[in-house]
């Protein structure tokens, strides 16, 4: 009975060490990637690739770093601190302009809603004048946005405005209590804002202003990129984090707004389950089905911020999107 005891300890020592090994074999063979982010919901599907076990699959192993501003964040993957980069277009024409050269591998909204908030005694964009507004850092997309809102309302943005630099989370409470009179939100805080009790004077939420506003139904500015040098050097490593996203964005079609509030959670932990949802509920009409950037999207981007010199020079779609990894990843999804 000791004999058989002795054998079935041993069997199960073995068991456990090579499943240790095969285990940690599998860690060791995976690609590190790490991924450059301003935290925002935009890039969802991306925080639910990792949830969902979609870049293991894939044989990734990713880590997320956040920056306090998407410019940093594309600077940061540049200077190779990250491989991939959750950003907007318009900060990635001003790479370009730098140097910076980019490779736009997948959209994850097919159009960019936003909302120009201010204080309760601002009822009109014209009342800005002399007034302090927040709209991220010089050069960032949503920069450029509000600055297209107050010129369009006939204000002068070097002379008419004072623009204050702030933590994005620090906004509305900034709008509260008066330090600044207006500030850009994103289309899921809606009802943050609304609870504020602040006035909402301009939103691209509504379809026929963002048509008027950007001049096309389609305007596929949030995107994930990586550098031209790695994807020349790493096409496998890109093809298998397109496959990850898109599998993932394909999920977000397929789940209730409370069913992605559960599975990302933990990176908004400053925020309920409850309100989360209700954020992604705002948001959802936004993001793209099928994660394709349009000639008639990135058109229509450049378009709009070339107004502000940005790019300087006109960049070819086909100079800077790469829709090979998304086809060959919708390929490989429906097989």
């Amino acid at each position: 009975m000791k004999r058989v005891l002795s054998i079935c300890v041993a069997l199960l020592l073995i068991f456990l060490f090579v499943g240790c090994g095969t285990s940690n074999n599998n860690k060791e063979q995976s690609t590190k990637i790490i991924v450059a982010e301003f935290r925002a919901l935009s890039w969802l599907p991306v925080h639910l690739a990792y949830e969902l076990g979609y870049f293991e699959e894939q044989g990734l192993d990713v880590e997320f770093a956040v920056y306090r501003d998407g410019t940093l964040a594309l600077q940061g993957m540049h200077a190779n601190n990250s491989q991939f980069c959750l950003l907007s277009q318009g900060t990635i024409f001003l790479g370009e302009d730098q140097g910076l050269r980019s490779e736009l591998v997948i959209a994850m909204k097919k159009n960019r809603p936003f909302v120009l908030a201010t204080a309760k005694s601002i009822n009109s964009i014209d009342q800005l004048k002399g007034k302090i507004v927040f709209a991220g850092l010089p050069g960032s997309e949503p920069y450029q946005l509000v600055s297209n809102v107050l010129t369009n309302a006939g204000l002068n943005i070097k002379e008419d405005i004072t623009y204050v630099n702030l933590d994005y989370g620090a906004a509305l409470a900034a709008l509260g209590s008066g330090q600044i009179k207006a500030s850009y939100f994103g289309i899921e805080y809606t009802s943050d804002l609304e609870k504020a009790g602040v006035n909402i004077v301009f939103s691209t939420g509504d379809p026929e202003t963002a048509l008027e506003f950007y001049g096309s139904d389609k305007f596929e500015t949030d995107v994930i990129c990586c550098s031209k040098e790695f994807s020349k050097k790493n096409p496998e490593t890109v093809q298998k984090f397109v496959n990850a996203v898109l599998k993932a964005l394909y999920w977000v079609q397929e789940h209730s707004d409370a069913e992605i509030a559960a599975k990302i959670t933990s990176y908004y932990s400053s925020m309920s389950q409850e309100d989360l949802a209700l954020r992604i509920n705002y948001l959802r009409p936004a993001f793209s089905n099928d994660g394709y950037i349009s000639k008639k999207g990135f058109d229509a981007v450049e378009n709009f911020f070339m107004k502000y010199g940005i790019p300087q020079t006109k960049i070819e779609y086909e100079d800077i999107v790469n829709m090979n990894y998304l086809e060959n990843a919708q390929t490989s999804l429906t097989e």
